[in-house]
């Protein structure tokens, strides 16, 4: 029986308690081992989405080969995904804010890793495309989820680094890849990726099903108290009836559960900071699919060889991810908009002397200092803050669609930045233009990023709805 099963089973014998109270016990609960079994699961799902989202760069020769494909016909299966995947951004929020967190977690695992089969079996070059659009759909439903179902199950003290450092897997998921790669699609060939990627998420999707609850701020916005209580006994170190709540505390509560309409991101200060977070967003999703799609291209015109260029790469991504880990750490400390300011400035700077530097040792160290920065910044830095600003009505929604501004950045800048590189400047101007956008995120998050460090999720809704 699945864990949201039992938690309905021993409802019953349950003591009364209040919504007060059990937000009070999830946000005041130590970090136990079913919040680590929680957080270990979410990964895996986290893992597989990056999985299936990089291997494009890995599989695009040979697809080449298979389908006789043209150059604009390489480039339209190489942006297939990010055009589902923007699709499933825009879908998937009011999927998670009306049937639930863990529904839409299943829905958006279960399409990726089906169509990752049935890309396996693609028979021409329009199946493939028109496959890889769908498996988009899921794999741009499956990102926001994480932070959003993470920002309301762990404890407050926790939340920055617990959600930013999720990023490391999607990120990380890269050079998974690349080892992948290496060793099967020399004796199985390309499709083997999609093969590996589509009973690895289904897999997964078995855990989601078994392992993870119900969002238990989802369910109090249902009015499904005694479910929303059983899970948070489960998880919570802090039973919800050791504890005490402030009447400051209930008011905001229930001023939260009071405002119910996903327009609510849109009024009042939340204008303010949802368009500043959808700027931040695009120019992050400029810089990391940017560099990601054209870095290979620019190491090989620079003479470098082919592998040694996916190296490089690897090497440059790998720096990114733990960019997540150590903003992760950071935002807890220093706070969101320190936080996010300086990584945005720093990751500027670097990409304006990284279009300056020739030989390969330096290429090699101010990429990978550059993505780090960059990185950290515009992935889980930035997904934290966004996932945890919105109430719990709209969180869902508020985060997906920020999501979704990151995906148009994917779609933009390999283009934008594809005619840059076809100047005689190519370098220097492609590195610069991604700096510039940098630098103007990091102007948006010194002057409109709302500080939410060592606020519960319901006094932050609080004070940006009054």
């Amino acid at each position: 029986m699945s864990l949201a099963g039992r938690g309905r089973r021993n409802q019953a014998a349950a003591p009364a308690v209040d919504a007060t109270q059990l937000l009070a016990s999830l946000d005041n609960s130590a970090f136990t081992r079913r919040h680590g079994l929680i957080y270990s699961i979410v990964i895996a799902g986290h893992l597989c989405d990056g999985f299936d989202v990089s291997l494009t760069g890995y599989i695009l020769p040979s697809v080449v080969l298979t389908f006789g494909l043209t150059s604009s016909q390489a480039g339209l299966f190489g942006s297939s995904v990010s055009i589902g995947m923007l699709l499933g951004s825009l879908a998937i929020g009011f999927v998670a804010d009306h049937a639930g967190r863990r529904v839409a977690f299943l829905i958006g695992i279960g399409i990726y890793s089906v169509l990752s089969i049935l890309l396996s079996l693609a028979w021409s070059f329009d199946s493939l495309v028109w496959l890889r659009v769908i498996q988009g759909v899921g794999l741009g439903a499956e990102a926001p989820l994480v932070f959003t179902y993470l920002s309301e199950f762990m404890p407050a003290r926790y939340r920055g680094r617990l959600v930013s450092t999720s990023v490391f897997g999607w990120t990380f998921a890269s050079a998974i890849a690349a080892v992948v790669a290496l060793l099967l699609m020399p004796v199985f060939g390309w499709r083997v990726m999609f093969l590996v990627g589509g009973i690895s998420g289904l897999l997964v999707m078995i855990l989601v099903f078994f392992g993870l609850p119900q969002s238990v701020r989802y369910l109090l916005t249902r009015g499904r108290l005694a479910e929303a209580a059983a899970i948070a006994r489960w998880l919570s170190s802090r039973p919800p009836e050791s504890m005490s709540v402030d009447a400051e505390s209930a008011r905001s509560i229930e001023s939260t559960r009071a405002r119910r309409s996903t327009m609510d991101i849109f009024r009042g200060r939340y204008r303010r900071y949802t368009i500043s977070i959808w700027a931040m967003q695009f120019v992050s999703g400029c810089a990391f699919f940017g560099i990601g799609s054209w870095l290979p291209s620019i190491f090989i015109a620079m003479g470098i060889k082919l592998t040694n260029s996916f190296i490089y790469v690897l090497v440059i991504a790998t720096a990114g991810a733990f960019g997540n880990v150590v903003s992760g750490l950071l935002l807890d400390k220093f706070g969101r908009r320190n936080t996010l300011t300086s990584f945005f400035l720093v990751s500027a700077v670097l990409m304006f002397v990284w279009s300056t530097v020739t030989s390969t040792v330096a290429l090699l160290c101010i990429g990978a200092l550059a993505y780090f920065f960059s990185t950290g910044a515009g992935g889980g830095a930035l997904y934290t803050y966004t996932s945890e600003l919105y109430p719990t009505h709209a969180r869902g929604v508020g985060t997906a669609w920020a999501a979704s501004w990151q995906r148009i950045g994917g779609i933009v800048a390999p283009t934008v930045l594809g005619v840059v590189l076809g100047k005689a400047t190519s370098g220097v101007g492609f590195f610069a233009l991604i700096g510039s956008g940098l630098f103007i995120g990091a102007v948006i998050a010194w002057f409109f990023c709302f500080e939410s460090r060592g606020r519960t999720l319901e006094e932050i809704s609080t004070t940006l709805a009054s």
